[in-house]
């Protein structure tokens, strides 16, 4: 039988193009799930996840595992802060033994591998409080200890655009990135300073009952994410795999084909389009849907969600055959040099949270007095360059022979704006010491207000 499931597979046409996605598993821990249930199998995934190592290195899963390290109960790595108010960054800390803690699970991953093959940081762990820079903390101690081939995952949530009456309404909750900001009505999260860069992959959650969900998903990953991953890092997508239970109070399940058949039109068009987002997007390599098995009771009161993938033969099709065409997974490449994580492990806070800058300049400086200061030289011009200026001006002289790119700043007289394109263009000729680009190319144009 299984042999013929496979050709028919091979038979089929090819749900995706062009992609890079090397990973589909699904989220269902803490809940309590309905019994006589179909195990997750290397059918419908190529990973599993759970908190507990001992069932991911047991025979009762062939899957490669990720490790969701624990973040509630008594062997948390996380505590609660009880002297910072809930919801502001702090609230919730590494606990002050953490590393003890995690040095048995890394002995455990190390003892057991190739069956380990991710761990998960946590669950939304920003989102309750705790700060980018504990994150990163937590992160770069276990890149230093794990074997390579094990990546770094964490799922993080955004209370998305709340609403709110006020600038100082406090309806508006933060997170360990900071305080949320009231905008036109509605709660906006705060961005992220910047993204550990021991982190391999990263994914958000945000649900919609429609296929709706992957837009809005979509435009959260572009705000909150992609302007701050490295070149290395990826991301992972969460898709609401869940429905109703489809009886009138919640007490029985699966009452109504025609309603569960609903829902299953509905998933297969979600997953549908996570897929096409896939296929334009090569930063995603993962998918990680909530939720496999259908729940005992509603989570968080809500029957809606009762229902997992594994009750919806559709979609079941569609995942089989995701999971059929799925790329090899690919080593975790070594992305830091040991003298990189050195240097980074050293800093401060402050000085972590600046590592996406790309340049440093100073204003009202000469250039040899900003030599071994800066990458970036700021040439203060005052008035308007005209056609007769065909030789460098002195300081950008200065910064050519630096080696140094300059940045050029005009002072202008706003009444002849007319002229700013060709401001412009004359200053993107000199910048860096070449004309009309090179090596030296202009890097941007700073604009008296």
């Amino acid at each position: 039988m299984r042999r013929l499931v496979v050709l028919l597979l091979l038979l089929l046409p090819p749900v995706l193009g062009r992609h890079q996605l090397q990973w589909l598993s699904w989220s269902s821990w803490g809940s309590k799930h309905l019994s006589g249930q179909p195990e997750l199998t290397d059918t419908h995934a190529n990973l599993i996840q759970d908190q507990n190592i001992s069932f991911l290195l047991s025979s009762s899963t062939s899957l490669p595992g990720m490790l969701l390290l624990p973040y509630r109960g008594p062997d948390s790595l996380f505590v609660t802060d009880r002297d910072v108010p809930a919801h502001t960054a702090g609230c919730r800390r590494l606990a002050t033994d953490w590393e003890r803690r995690l040095d048995g699970i890394i002995a455990q991953i190390t003892t057991h591998q190739p069956r380990i093959r991710g761990v998960q940081l946590g669950d939304e762990l920003v989102d309750g409080g705790l700060t980018v820079n504990n994150l990163s903390a937590l992160a770069t101690y276990l890149r230093q200890r794990l074997p390579p081939r094990v990546f770094i995952y964490t799922n993080e949530g955004f209370r998305y655009e709340n609403p709110c009456l006020g600038p100082n309404h406090t309806t508006c909750k933060g997170s360990g990135a900071g305080p949320a900001r009231c905008v036109q009505g509605r709660c906006i999260p705060a961005t992220w300073k910047y993204f550990p860069a021991d982190i391999d992959a990263i994914s958000l959650d945000g649900y919609a009952n429609s296929a709706g969900e992957v837009t809005f998903a979509r435009s959260q990953y572009e705000r909150y994410f992609f302007p701050l991953l490295r070149p290395h890092q990826k991301v992972w997508v969460v898709p609401g795999i869940y429905g109703h239970n489809c009886s009138s109070d919640g007490s029985t399940r699966m009452q109504n084909a025609s309603c569960l058949a609903r829902t299953d039109s509905i998933l297969v068009a979600k997953l549908r389009g996570y897929l096409s987002w896939a296929e334009a997007e090569p930063r995603l390599e993962g998918i990680i849907a909530w939720h496999w098995p259908s729940l005992a009771g509603p989570p968080s009161g809500d029957w809606g969600m009762q229902m997992g993938g594994v009750a919806y033969p559709q979609l079941l099709g569609l995942v089989q055959q995701v999971v059929s065409e799925l790329l090899p997974p690919q080593p975790v490449a070594l992305k830091l040099t040991e003298t990189e994580r050195r240097t980074h492990a050293s800093k401060s806070d402050d000085e972590i949270a600046s590592d996406h800058l790309q340049y440093m300049g100073f204003f009202d400086f000469k250039p040899q007095e900003q030599a071994g200061w800066t990458n970036l030289g700021l040439t203060f011009y005052r008035g308007w360059p005209t056609a007769k200026d065909t030789g460098l001006p002195g300081q950008l002289g200065a910064w050519n022979k630096l080696k140094i790119p300059s940045l050029y700043y005009v002072h202008a007289n706003h009444r002849r704006a007319g002229e700013d394109l060709e401001v412009g263009r004359w200053a993107a000729g000199w910048v860096g010491g070449t004309r009309r680009g090179g090596s030296g190319a202009f890097q941007a144009l700073l604009w008296p207000g």
